[in-house]
């Protein structure tokens, strides 16, 4: 809070000295600690976010909405764009937006731009209509969809006009909150693989471009460089294999992090073409075994990827329809609907009879049986990987926010089920786990109940609690 209170006070600063430059940088920071002005009531910024939009208000003046032209005018482009001219979406400006918008979701922010976008596509060239397309690509006032995103980067190569900015701009918005679980920007574009006509170049100079950007984004590697780099497809050239070695093995300085091991992974793991694999395999050849065992594992793990991605598993459960069926396949379960199967069933025949509130003062207080268990589990996932919550009730049994000191039990018991790659414990209520094959959801259920079993019975140990088999 202290950090966003002082940003608040730097753009005030700025607005007063009439520096809109500065001022737009200092709200893009305030930016990617918000996220999205939705969120701020959750992090208990509601009035950091209110100065920070009567701010924007006097540096930006947003149109009134009873100026905007109707469909079919000539100056309907020049409004539309300076409506999404602005650094943070407030509630002026949104009301503005919604003037010549129809949106499911009118939070500031959310509005869909999408029908704008076709509608800036389909009008005559002009400098107008030009501002327009790249704004869309960037601006945090409404959200353009990712096929949508993909129409204005293939209109504005069809002008000449998609330059790295634009490429910047459309997929580092791809990163927002609002594409969590949609196909990414890349796979849209890209998704049918070299094959795919391309009679203007389009995606030809699009992937240059592309490949452009993830080289200027990990030339420095840093947390915030990291979680606004593409991620799909993975980028072109053994410069970038390169380049993940000399991260991995520090003579590319970064800050530490857990992001350094996933940045190696996705740079060693680039495509090559059969020349430059050679090639690199001939280089590699004098590097130590450490270093071409790394870049073996970051291929490996790429092609694994890949072919999830072009043979997509099943997560359903036979004969049980899913609670919600999510974009990319994915599926989501409450798990008591999974109890029956059998491999759930197994599960909580291994499992204690009664769970007991070992984590309170009290243990028999809040015990759970065995067979309420699944009351209070969720497993959503697509089959290769999977998100496992749980209620709070779960929390009496099992440690699910331990201090950095402490061991993770439950986290370490995921990680050890058989078929599980990884697991991690991503909030005090949800883990996710991605596994070494594909599975249906109540195999993942029947592993996180025996993770959650294990866990339970440690920590009884560890307190000299005996638990009722």
């Amino acid at each position: 809070m202290t950090a966003l209170r002082e940003l608040v006070t730097q753009a005030r600063a700025q607005a007063g000295d009439g520096d809109r430059a500065g001022f737009s940088r200092t709200v893009a920071v305030f930016s990617r600690e918000v996220i999205e002005p939705f969120l701020a009531l959750l992090m208990d910024a509601d009035d950091e976010v209110a100065q920070l939009e009567a701010l924007c208000d006097a540096v930006f003046p947003p149109p009134a909405p009873d100026t905007a032209p109707p469909a079919g005018s000539p100056h309907r482009l020049v409004f539309a764009a300076d409506v999404l001219d602005a650094p943070w979406p407030t509630p002026r400006r949104t009301a503005a937006l919604l003037s010549i918008v129809d949106a499911a979701d009118t939070r500031p922010g959310q509005p869909a731009l999408d029908a704008l976008a076709d509608e800036a596509i389909a009008a005559p060239p002009s400098p107008a209509r030009i501002r327009l397309l790249r704004r869309l690509l960037s601006t945090p006032v409404g959200f353009t969809g990712r096929p949508a995103a993909a129409r204005v980067l293939a209109a504005l190569h069809a002008e000449g006009k998609l330059n790295a900015a634009a490429v910047e701009a459309a997929f580092i918005a791809d990163r927002r909150v609002a594409n969590e679980d949609k196909a990414r920007l890349g796979d849209v574009v890209f998704g049918d693989g070299a094959d795919r006509p391309d009679p203007d170049g389009f995606r030809a100079a699009l992937r240059s471009q592309y490949d452009e950007l993830i080289w200027r984004l990990t030339e420095a590697p840093d947390p915030d460089a990291w979680h606004h780099t593409p991620r799909s497809p993975a980028p072109r050239g053994a410069r970038f294999v390169r380049r993940g070695l000399a991260l991995w093995t520090g003579r590319l300085p970064a800050p530490p992090g857990e992001y350094v091991d996933e940045v190696v992974a996705f740079l060693c793991g680039a495509q090559l073409t059969d020349a430059e694999r050679a090639e690199l395999d001939g280089w590699l050849g004098g590097r130590p075994d450490a270093e071409r065992q790394q870049v073996a594992r970051s291929r490996q793990a790429a092609a694994d990827a890949t072919a999830r991605r072009e043979h997509p598993a099943e997560p359903a459960v036979a004969g049980i329809e899913p609670d919600h069926r999510y974009p990319g396949n994915a599926a989501g379960y409450a798990a008591r609907r999974l109890a029956s199967t059998d491999p759930v069933a197994a599960a909580l025949a291994r499992a204690p009879r009664v769970f007991l509130a070992v984590m309170d003062a009290d243990p028999e207080g809040d015990a759970i049986p065995r067979a309420d268990l699944c009351e209070f589990l969720h497993v959503a996932g697509d089959g290769w990987k999977y998100e496992l919550s749980l209620s709070d009730e779960v929390k009496s049994i099992v440690e699910t926010g331990p201090e950095e000191d402490e061991d993770d039990l439950l986290e370490q018991q995921l990680a050890a089920q058989p078929d599980v790659q990884s697991a991690f414990h991503a909030d005090r209520e949800w883990f996710e786990v991605q596994l070494s094959r594909p599975l249906p959801a109540d195999e993942v259920l029947a592993r996180y109940i025996d993770a959650v079993s294990a866990a339970h019975r440690e920590y009884a140990r560890r307190r000299g609690i005996t638990v009722p088999d």
